[in-house]
């Protein structure tokens, strides 16, 4: 019986040798290469999602420095009328936000080709016209602001550059 237990103890043995020789080998492995590792540091900058948006544009009153328009698209590139040059924005086509009023009172402006009925878009602060639309509800497409009444830096407005 004796031989037995001697014989299972070196058994034992030999496995418990090998099993720590096969530890220490790991550990030696683990400790000779450097683990990688990955610092994501996410900003606004780096999203995916940035590199769908677009850049808003903000437009100002002429006259006194007021919120009118906020576009994705510079106004200056979109085209205008011959007859008075003013600027086609086509409000279903961009995003945009408005932070102007509609006057409810008709304007009939003489053409060569006729009358032109108007509505005047005016700013909500002062009241000043900036453009004018050819109907009150909202099945007109397009908007015509004039050429001079929309600036992208409120300080260029008559108001501020007075001072």
């Amino acid at each position: 019986m004796e031989k037995n237990d001697i014989e299972e103890k070196n058994e034992i043995s030999l496995l418990d040798i090998k099993r720590k020789a096969q530890n220490e080998q790991e550990a030696q492995n683990d400790n000779s290469k450097q683990k990688k590792f990955k610092i994501l540091n996410y900003t606004s900058k780096d999203s995916s999602i940035n590199k769908h948006e677009t850049e808003f544009i903000v437009y100002f009153c002429f006259l006194c420095g007021n919120n009118c328009l906020i576009s994705e698209i510079n106004i200056n590139k979109l085209p205008t009328r011959k007859v008075d040059n003013s600027i086609i924005y086509p409000i279903l086509k961009f995003v945009n936000k408005k932070f102007h009023k509609t006057q409810n009172k008709k304007i009939a402006i003489k053409r060569e080709n006729g009358i032109e009925l108007q509505y005047r878009i005016v700013c909500s602060e002062c009241e000043a016209p900036i453009g004018y639309t050819t109907t009150l509800n909202n099945d007109d497409p397009y908007l015509y602001y004039y050429d001079y009444s929309l600036v992208t830096d409120p300080m260029k407005s008559k108001l501020f550059l007075d001072l």
